[in-house]
Parts: structure tokens; C-alpha cells; sequence
């Protein structure tokens, strides 16, 4: 369980540790990976729906975060995020799913952002707060459930 107060002493701190730069490498790795199998099947237009995804997830990420925000540029995305953005943003990702992928693809990376999103929202509760980089990280999460 992490201590709060060293979390976000942590997260504050502009120097990249190792456990960072392993993160960053396996997520780019792991979406070039992806991105890779996506073009080799031809699907072009799941490209633009995953990053429409990405963006659905770090709008839901706001809502619930919105509780926890913490000071700083996330906390004005979080203040914005309401039942009428959310809404937006869910149809505009089911409207541009339909065009691009099957419907099981949509339902399992839904499912898979949502876990995510339930995930960060834990981990926010647990160290009394919430930040962009949450928000960032919802999105980099949704993105990878929707190419996967």
C-alpha cells in the first residue's frame, strides 16, 4: 500500500527513476507491438477510434476523479467533466467503434477501459488524490485496451 505522502513526492519529483523509464518503454513497446498487428490486418479505421477511446477514457477518468483533484492543470479537465461530456464523448466513441471495429472489439475494450479507469480511481482514493497524470494515464490505458 503506498504511503501518500511519498506518492506524490514521487509523482513531483522531475527526475525519471528506473521503474519509470521501464513503464514508458514497455507501454510505447507494447502499442508499437499493436499498432504493428492493427496495420497488418488493414484496419485503418481502428487507428482513429483507439485514440478517440483514449481520450473517452481519460473524460470518464475526470468525472471520477473530479472528488479528488488535486491542484494543477488536471484538476481544470476534472472540473469540466460532467454527465453531458461524458455522454458526448461515449457516443462518439460507440458512433466511430461502429465504423471501425466489431462490436465484441468495442464491448471488450470497454470493459478493458473500464478497468483501468476503476484501477487509477482506487489508487487515487488510496493516496487522497488525483492529478493530470492520472488523467494522462487513463488515456495511455484506454488507448492499449482498445488495441488489444
Amino acid at each position: 500500500y503506498p504511503d501518500p505522502e511519498r506518492f506524490w513526492k514521487i509523482i513531483k519529483d522531475s527526475c525519471s527513476g528506473v521503474f519509470g523509464v521501464l513503464a514508458s518503454v514497455l507501454a510505447v513497446l507494447g502499442q508499437a507491438v499493436c499498432f504493428f498487428f492493427v496495420y497488418e490486418a488493414g484496419a485503418y479505421g481502428a487507428v482513429l477510434w483507439i485514440f478517440v477511446l483514449g481520450r473517452f477514457g481519460n473524460a470518464l477518468m475526470s468525472m471520477v476523479g473530479k472528488p479528488l483533484a488535486r491542484p494543477g492543470q488536471g484538476s481544470l479537465s476534472m472540473r469540466g467533466a460532467d454527465g453531458l461530456s461524458i455522454g458526448i464523448g461515449a457516443l462518439t466513441a460507440i458512433f466511430a467503434g461502429a465504423f471501425a471495429v466489431s462490436p465484441v472489439v468495442q464491448l471488450l475494450a470497454y470493459v478493458l477501459c473500464g478497468g483501468a479507469i476503476l484501477f487509477l480511481f482506487r489508487l487515487a482514493k488510496r493516496v487522497n488524490g488525483a492529478n493530470g497524470d492520472f488523467l494522462g494515464a487513463a488515456v495511455v490505458l484506454c488507448e492499449l485496451a482498445g488495441l488489444l
